[in-house]
């Protein structure tokens, strides 16, 4: 039996392709990357001017701020208001117990104008039998 054969090494040529495949895609990606950046500007510039529209926040700042003055001024008149109800309602109560109270009396003597003649009644009846 004879030796076994070695394999034949490859050609330069074939050792060398995978590399040269990758630098040739290396050397067009940077080539690209060359001429997408000659075409991009770049600037860095201040924030435009608001376009007239009113800030949203500014708009509520207001709005908070005018329901607290009204609030304010809701409070303010709520204190003086109920001491003119609590004014009234003692004003009120009194003229209603005084009212309650005549006509209490007036019961009382319609009552007793009842009572009288009911006596006087039964007086009658007592003497006619």
């Amino acid at each position: 039996m004879s030796a076994p054969e070695s394999p034949v090494p490859p050609s330069r040529l074939k050792r060398w392709a995978p590399t040269l495949v990758g630098l040739a895609f290396a050397g067009v990606g940077l080539a690209a990357t060359g001429v997408a950046l000659s075409q991009v500007e770049i600037s860095i510039r201040p924030p435009e001017a608001p376009t007239g529209e009113p800030d949203p926040v500014d708009l509520l700042r207001d709005d908070v701020a005018t329901i607290q003055r009204d609030l304010q001024d809701l409070s303010g008149t709520l204190g003086q208001n109920l001491e003119v109800l609590a004014q009234g309602l003692e004003g009120n109560s009194e003229a209603r117990h005084q009212e309650q109270a005549a006509t209490l009396a007036a019961l009382a003597a319609r009552l007793d104008a009842l009572d009288r003649s009911e006596a006087a009644r039964s007086t009658q009846t007592e003497r006619e039998l």
